[in-house]
């Protein structure tokens, strides 16, 4: 779950967006549902490594371009069972 998540006027739910949750680590994609008040919940494609509440997750879209951003407060879902963290 993201919490105090900020969007961008071009924040469309649903639509295909990457995540990141450090500088120099890939992006990943993910499906955002944005949940009550500020926060939303995001499910990943591939899981990530130590990913920590109270980090930042900073979502793009298929251009690269910022659409928004919050702080992690709990583990983020992976619908894959068996992938390894990258």
């Amino acid at each position: 779950k993201i919490t105090d998540t900020v969007w961008q006027q071009s924040f469309v739910p649903g639509r295909e967006l990457t995540v990141k949750v450090r500088y120099r680590s890939g992006a990943v994609r993910c499906n955002v549902t944005p949940d009550s008040g500020n926060c939303c919940q995001v499910e990943l494609e591939k899981p990530l490594r130590a990913v920590t509440p109270g980090q930042s997750a900073v979502f793009y879209d298929s251009t690269g371009a910022l659409v928004g951003g919050g702080v992690i407060s709990s583990e983020l879902k992976c619908p894959l069972e068996n992938s390894q963290p990258q």
